[in-house]
């Protein structure tokens, strides 16, 4: 993109188009996936509740909203090699 057309956006408007405004439910699969679960099992009611919540109920930028807040996030690693931790429910 030539800079001058830079000038068209505002920075929250360019960041929304190159990096996406929320968490999309491949992110959520993602992040399920490198989930440790500390007193609890991947199998507890309250646990797929807790996945189908954050699936069905929230939309892509609480999704967001609810990463920044438990891991002062709003946006994952691109892949599970990239994840230097993993997610703790506990």
């Amino acid at each position: 993109i030539p800079c001058h057309l830079l000038s068209l956006f505002t920075w929250n408007e360019l960041e929304a188009m190159v990096c996406g405004r929320g968490m999309s439910l491949r992110e959520v699969d993602l992040l399920e996936k490198m989930t440790s679960y500390s007193g609890h099992r991947k199998t507890d009611p309250h646990i797929i509740n807790f996945w189908k919540m954050l699936r069905s109920r929230f939309d892509e930028e609480e999704r967001a909203k609810f990463l920044t807040f438990v891991w002062g996030r709003s946006r994952l690693p691109t892949s599970a090699a990239d994840f230097s931790s993993r997610f703790t429910l506990s």
